[in-house]
């Protein structure tokens, strides 16, 4: 009897241990082939922005991207066109010192209908050309004519699949 009950004991513990899910270090978030993609494409995003490198993360924006950043003002909408030429504009390559910090709280990933949204808080630091016009003070520190600049919030990126690949359509 003694010999049932611990092959019966043992046979409960292996198959809680291989059944058991394998989650990413440090989160609850399931350790698989499409979080780890999801993850790739956020990094590649990352790297992108603190490089200045667009086409780093280009080639997983959705021809499909829309993103109506949380308006009713049609005017303020951004599709894959416009994502371009904002990552192309003089603008966005006049940010100069960028830095970004930012933490993850959430994927949820729905395998069956291909989507995925990842929750994330950020802080982005950049300098950029001062538009006012420099004093002629002697001051003991001088301008370097760069304004500091700093945006923190939290943000939904959500991800479709398309033909075996995980790509960005909303929230960039």
């Amino acid at each position: 009897m003694k010999k049932i009950l611990l092959f019966g004991m043992m046979s409960m513990m292996l198959l809680s241990v291989s059944c058991s899910t394998d989650y990413i270090k440090g989160t609850d978030i399931e350790d698989n082939e499409d979080s780890r993609a999801v993850f790739t494409i956020f990094a590649h995003y990352v790297k992108g922005l603190r490089d200045q490198t667009p086409e780093v993360f280009i080639p997983y924006i959705s021809k499909s991207y829309y993103d109506n950043n949380g308006t009713d003002d049609p005017s303020d909408d951004v599709d894959y066109n416009k994502i371009i030429e904002i990552l192309s504009s003089d603008q966005f390559h006049s940010l100069k010192n960028m830095d970004l910090v930012y933490f993850i709280k959430d994927l949820k990933l729905d395998r069956k209908a291909g989507t995925a949204k990842l929750l994330y808080y950020f802080e982005v630091r950049f300098k950029r050309e001062s538009k006012l016009q420099s004093e002629e003070k002697d001051y003991f520190v001088k301008s370097d004519g760069m304004t500091n600049h700093k945006i923190s919030d939290t943000n939904e990126m959500a991800f479709v699949r398309e033909e075996d690949e995980w790509k960005v359509i909303k929230g960039l």
